[in-house]
């Protein structure tokens, strides 16, 4: 649907969590929520909008949109406020926005204070379901533990080590792992072959490049011996298949094949419609460009798709502002989604997937 709002030199729009248009003719400072008075919207029209919805917003050549979820106890004929929370009562009608009013581009609102403007709100279909791989598809903790000792078997080797010198390295090791995916955007930067380089620097011993890349095949060698789909991961796959593009979107283990191979191990490149991997765009997640990447490469709008992950940091934060649906996977994790105020929904396995997407 579509309807006007009018201008109002108190137009502020500087509230951190709400947006609201208001049938109202007047405005005092203290409405700071509000992007316009006098608003002609249906109430009958607008609560035929049910689910993911985008309000996309008018005034001469500029524009701004943002994406929200429908309530529907929304009953009011005089208020219609969307927040950034959850928060519910008869007057609101979106929650889980990605946007608050502070957040509207500035030069739209200063000119909405002198001329009308036009609301669209239209219901979003998801037509692509984004997943990250590594502990929301399969397991990983453990195969990568493995991989580490058999790593830490040939350092040994190698160096005529043990014992509590073993032990330095496994520690060394994952100080860098650590030390990597804190600072590093960048895809070369989470190699295993660099991470063991390094940690043996730190132990003073020199490393071979011969040796390191020895060392990041023994690694991913033992890894591809564990990992496995979490139950139901196929059979819930192939039956979304059905209905939305299936793609996986996973940071780089600093080279591309080593995690198409567990791709492939897995049996996914079977189900998938898309596989890109950081190696692909050049950075890691939460850079915006692998998500912009990916909904291009599948040929979709941002907002028409869902990412689900287990790592919300990194799998879903720029999601969120980019208007996808953002669905965190517990498996088990013990993260919730009251600790993140950009994840929509949070499920404890993939079998609860479908009842998500049935409400949007």
């Amino acid at each position: 649907m579509i309807f006007t709002i009018h201008p109002h030199r108190n137009v502020l729009c500087t509230h951190k969590t709400t947006i609201e248009f208001t049938t109202d003719s007047e405005l005092t400072l203290r409405g700071d929520c509000i992007l316009g008075v006098n608003a002609d919207f249906d109430l009958k029209e607008l609560k035929k909008i049910k689910g993911k919805f985008k309000v996309a917003i008018t005034c001469g050549k500029l524009k701004d949109s943002f994406i929200a979820y429908s309530v529907n106890s929304f009953n009011s004929d005089h208020e219609l406020v969307i927040r950034k929370t959850s928060f519910i009562s008869p007057r609101t009608f979106g929650i889980k926005s990605n946007k608050s009013s502070s957040e509207i581009n500035r030069d739209l609102v200063n000119l909405l204070r002198k001329h009308a403007g036009t609301v669209k709100i239209e219901k979003i279909k998801i037509k692509a379901l984004i997943f990250d791989l590594d502990e929301t598809l399969a397991t990983w903790a453990d195969a990568k533990s493995k991989g580490l000792e058999a790593m830490t078997s040939k350092v040994c080797e190698l160096y005529k080590i043990n014992g509590l010198r073993a032990q330095d390295f496994i520690n060394a090791f994952h100080k860098i792992e650590h030390d990597q995916l804190a600072s590093s955007k960048y895809p070369e930067d989470h190699s295993r072959e660099l991470w063991s380089r390094k940690a043996l620097q730190l132990l003073g011993i020199t490393c071979k490049k011969s040796d390191s890349l020895e060392l990041e095949r023994i690694f991913h060698d033992e890894t591809l011996k564990y990992v496995e789909l979490f139950s139901d991961t196929e059979k819930v796959l192939r039956e979304l298949k059905k209905t939305y593009k299936i793609a996986i979107f996973s940071d780089s283990d600093g080279k591309k094949h080593f995690k198409i191979n567990r791709i492939e191990r897995l049996g996914l490149d079977r189900i998938s419609d898309l596989i890109v991997t950081s190696d692909d765009t050049g950075y890691t997640k939460p850079h915006v460009i692998n998500f912009l990447h990916t909904a291009e490469q599948l040929k979709l709008k941002p907002e028409e798709c869902a990412m689900i992950g287990d790592w919300p940091e990194r799998d879903l934060i720029t999601a969120k502002d980019l208007g996808m649906t953002t669905i965190l996977i517990k498996n088990g994790n013990g993260k919730s989604m009251k600790d993140y105020k950009y994840v929509d929904f949070e499920i404890e396995s993939i079998k609860d997937l479908h009842k998500i997407l049935k409400e949007i």
